[in-house]
């Protein structure tokens, strides 16, 4: 039992480590190096699973391209998960909070995750000022 706790727990450090791979590399990292060693367990079964469905499959709900970074930056510091770390603290009063205020900002997170995703495959299309003038101005003198 204790064996397979071990095992368990060095798959799932290292499945942390996928959103520091090259896009290009990742998908086969996953496929090669992680579904062909899985423990035998039906929890990551079904972990691996939501991961495939929801992070690595082309059409998954979060697209690759938005949660992936392989930069110089993200190779030598963990500045990403320092700030998260920062600004989730700044949000409790207390440094044990209740429930509700727990959950009240992981709310907001998820929130803010969501617009930032929809942002990146939402295209704005601008109207300009120019346009409304000389449309407006055609139908005072159209027909």
């Amino acid at each position: 039992m204790e064996r397979m706790t071990l095992r368990l727990s060095q798959f799932l450090k290292k499945i942390f480590g996928l959103s520091l791979l090259p896009l290009a590399k990742f998908r086969d990292c996953f496929a090669l190096d992680f579904i062909s060693n899985l423990p035998n367990d039906k929890r990551v079964e079904q972990f691996c699973d939501y991961l495939l469905e929801n992070y690595i499959d082309a059409d998954s709900n979060f697209p690759s391209l938005v949660w992936t970074e392989c930069t110089a930056s993200s190779l030598g510091t963990i500045k990403a998960y320092e700030s998260f770390h920062a600004h989730f603290n700044a949000l409790f009063y207390s440094a044990h909070p209740t429930i509700f205020v727990l959950v009240s900002a992981l709310q907001n997170i998820q929130n803010e995750a969501y617009i930032r995703r929809r942002s990146v495959t939402t295209r704005r299309i601008k109207k300009s000022a120019t346009v409304k003038t000389e449309t407006s101005t055609f139908q005072k003198f159209g027909p």
